[in-house]
């Protein structure tokens, strides 16, 4: 089946970034493309595990 193009479809850049190396070669790429003259957004998500629920109270700091 050939592919159909949509108009008015935009084709942003999505790049997920978890501090990998692998998600920093994502990211340098996109930017690479935009420099190029790739003239649409870049979309970066921070991606990061899910927390139990022990391990949120580490992370916060009650105040009284």
């Amino acid at each position: 089946m050939p592919k159909r193009r949509v108009r008015g479809m935009r084709k942003d850049i999505l790049v997920a970034v978890d501090g990998s190396a692998a998600s920093a070669r994502a990211a340098r790429y996109a930017v690479a493309r935009w420099k190029a003259g790739y003239d649409r957004a870049i979309h970066l998500v921070h991606v990061q595990s899910p927390l139990r629920s022990g391990e949120v109270s580490a992370l916060v700091t009650v105040v009284k």
